[in-house]
């Protein structure tokens, strides 16, 4: 559906459909728990353990109740940070309950990400696992805060012990406002800048999950298998659309020789991964040898969080015949997708535009702007993607100003440069903001720009992406030298950034030293210039030079074996 508002194309999803949202989202967990007391809800495939719905439930009820002991009520806020295991989610699900905001951490994320996040949101208790009990010990200290830490492997097991069994067999979730009260908060770098926390309500999170979310999986699916962490708006999703269907999860951390061995063992129908993941999965040696088989269980594959090849969708297409994959694109800020394809029903069109991420969800409003002129482009034209949902975050917790960057008149400024066809169907073609996607997890250039201005060596520094087949952004340097620092080497400066940051915002695309950054006017780096864009893209392996020398004025490049782009030549302008 399209509407003409002030002459501009805006995309429309049709109206909502759906009950509305009157309560705590968990009192509906709680419900669809009770109901399906006696299935599977989650399968721990490394240890061969495994919890019912109503085991789960009790143990959930059994925290909440003891974190209301700890003096927990709604609007405080608790931390959680751990792997994937089955205990991970209670704290989760008993938060929930009691009204508290619930953040949602990984161990992998760098020392001064945890650090900003603590003092950002200032938890009254954070949930870990054994391997980082020591730092946010460390950390809340450093914050001067007042925290309690609760270790998964040792004295959470208090948060699971029987209370009276009135308590338990009337728990209900506590009363919040749907529209206001803040359900999770979930990391991101947003468009720019360094982390932030987007904040979700039970309200938007109750839309997102009817319109795009529950429809997906079914009761009749087998377990559902993803590796998400908890971190990731993805995962929270599948956790609550599995319970809210009465679907079992598999749940461990990923590694490709036991995904495959789990989907052989349970006959997994329902599958999500990461574009490298799932282009791990198709060249292991083990899924060739049992092709047959996966193929034909598999009804349902889903992949997104970073750019995918359109060689490997292909692929996939040829490899999965009759499995409905769709090329999800969407984002923390609307509590998930931007846009969807429905399985039995977009079957045949999803076939002829296996590169698109489907049409926008029913409440949603699409426009395409040109970034610099901010007016709306027409069909088939390329612009940023700018969306308006009853699933919009009600912006970035305690910052106001990141907030007021990317929600502009209610619209979300996605920083995604899109296109939509005469189908209402979105294609995504690149990003125009700073975020890098390394395997799916975010990096922000001006963070690793912070710490490499901190070496001695370094006068300028710009951070980019250098694109790389499988695994998104690879987190290259430019920097220009001090005088006094000639020296320095490539080696030097990956080592000082690498022990300083988490695993994936190492400068894995290297160091490139330059003369001089080109700047503007007002002295700010132009990271889109053209000399820059043509660094990017010739070491990111998009093309190979047919003259070698960057210094001569004419450079001209040709695509590689893998690129389908078309042959270039470039006068470069240093500005």
């Amino acid at each position: 559906m399209t509407s003409s508002i002030d002459q501009e194309l805006i995309i429309y999803g049709g109206d909502l459909k759906i009950p509305p949202c009157e309560r705590n989202f968990s009192q509906f967990l709680l419900d669809k728990m009770l109901k399906n007391a006696n299935k599977v809800a989650q399968i721990d495939p490394v240890n061969k353990k495994s919890q019912t719905f109503g085991e789960l439930r009790l143990n959930s009820i059994r925290c909440a109740l003891k974190m209301k002991q700890d003096g927990l009520k709604r609007g405080d806020i608790i931390m959680i940070c751990g792997r994937n295991h089955l205990d991970l989610i209670v704290p989760l699900l008993g938060a929930m309950y009691l009204g508290v905001t619930v953040n949602p951490l990984h161990p992998d994320y760098s020392r001064n990400e945890i650090l900003r996040m603590i003092k950002l949101i200032e938890p009254k208790i954070i949930f870990c696992d054994q391997e980082s009990t020591n730092l946010m010990t460390e950390l809340i200290t450093e914050a001067e805060l007042q925290i309690k830490t609760v270790t998964f492997e040792t004295d959470f097991k208090s948060y699971l012990k029987p209370h009276k069994s009135t308590e338990e067999d009337n728990f209900e979730s506590e009363i919040v406002d749907v529209s206001n009260d803040i359900l999770c908060i979930i990391c991101t770098s947003g468009t720019t800048g360094l982390i932030k926390g987007v904040t979700i309500t039970h309200k938007a999170f109750y839309i997102s999950l009817q319109t795009s979310g529950l429809g997906s999986i079914s009761d009749s699916d087998s377990q559902l298998l993803y590796y998400s962490p908890l971190s990731w708006i993805t995962a929270l999703r599948f956790i609550n659309t599995a319970i809210w269907n009465g679907v079992s999860r598999i749940v461990c951390e990923y590694e490709p020789k036991r995904n495959l061995e789990i989907m052989l063992e349970y006959n997994i129908s329902w599958l999500f991964l990461t574009p490298i993941k799932a282009f791990e999965m198709v060249n292991h040696p083990l899924f060739k040898q049992n092709i047959s088989k996966i193929s034909k269980n598999l009804k349902y594959f889903r992949f997104s969080g970073s750019p995918s090849l359109e060689k490997h969708v292909q692929e996939y297409h040829q490899i999965f015949p009759n499995t409905f994959i769709l090329n999800g694109y969407g984002s923390s800020e609307m509590a998930g997708c931007h846009g969807l394809f429905v399985r039995n029903k977009h079957e045949s069109m999803l076939k002829q535009k296996i590169m698109s991420s489907g049409q926008p969800l029913a409440g949603a409003y699409w426009k395409i702007i040109d970034p610099q002129t901010g007016k709306t482009v027409g069909r088939n034209k390329e612009g940023e993607l700018c969306i308006k949902s009853p699933t919009l975050t009600k912006g970035y917790y305690n910052d106001p100003e990141a907030t007021a960057k990317a929600i502009i008149g209610g619209w979300f400024h996605t920083g995604d440069i899109v296109k939509v066809d005469d189908e209402n169907c979105l294609w995504v073609v690149g990003r125009s903001k700073e975020l890098l996607k390394y395997k799916g997890w975010q990096v922000s250039p001006s963070e690793l720009e912070d710490v490499l201005r901190t070496h001695p060596a370094v006068q300028a520094v710009s951070v980019m992406g250098k694109p790389h087949e499988t695994d998104g952004d690879l987190p290259l340097a430019f920097i220009v030298k001090k005088e006094s620092a000639k020296n320095v080497t490539e080696d030097e400066i990956i080592e000082f950034v690498d022990s300083q940051v988490a695993n994936y915002q190492k400068l894995r695309g290297g160091v490139i030293f330059l003369d001089a950054l080109p700047v503007t006017t007002t002295g700010k780096i132009r990271k889109m210039s053209r000399i820059m864009k043509i660094y990017k893209h010739l070491l990111g392996g998009l093309y190979e030079p047919t003259e070698t020398k960057l210094g001569k004025m004419k450079l001209e490049l040709k695509p590689v074996s893998y690129s389908n782009r078309s042959p270039v030549v470039f006068t470069i302008d240093a500005h």
